[in-house]
């Protein structure tokens, strides 16, 4: 997958929280010169578990959201997973969500991650514009002792 670090939401992101709504920690401004997101475009977006999630009982549910404002406060939710169960969220999960901009109302486009039922201990995740995936296998071999 291909991502690039200027338009990433989260990087890393700590979301061993208390049960509630967290935002990603950036924001994309869609209105900011020289991006050209323009109608008829399809923004990819992906969020991947960095390190798993662990939190007896809890649940979380991923978001892709827009507001009208940078901390991305009163979301409108784009797309969304369901509530999934901790396990689910181990390293390397990904989640990708594809959206036309015209389904993008708002400003500002980000993730949030609504943790619920139970606190989480540990985990953390990255999410940002998904510009490309790898389509083939790749034949690269690493070499070592060098």
């Amino acid at each position: 997958m291909y991502l690039d670090l200027e338009n990433l939401f989260s990087d890393d992101q700590d979301i061993s929280q208390v049960a509630a709504t967290y935002p990603s920690t950036n924001a994309l401004d869609l209105t900011a010169s020289p991006r050209a997101i323009g109608p008829g475009a399809t923004v990819k977006c992906m969020a991947q578990m960095t390190a798993a999630l662990v939190g007896a009982t809890a649940t979380m549910n991923v978001r892709l959201i827009c507001s009208a404002v940078t901390a991305l406060t009163t979301p409108t939710v784009i797309k969304e997973t369901s509530a999934l169960v901790v396990g689910t969220f181990i390293a390397g999960w990904t989640v990708i969500f594809s959206a036309p901009v015209e389904a993008i109302p708002l400003r500002f486009l980000g993730f949030d991650y609504v943790i619920a039922t139970a606190t989480t201990t540990a985990g953390t995740i990255t999410a940002g514009i998904l510009w490309d995936t790898q389509t083939s296998d790749s034949d690269w071999v690493a070499e070592t002792g060098r």
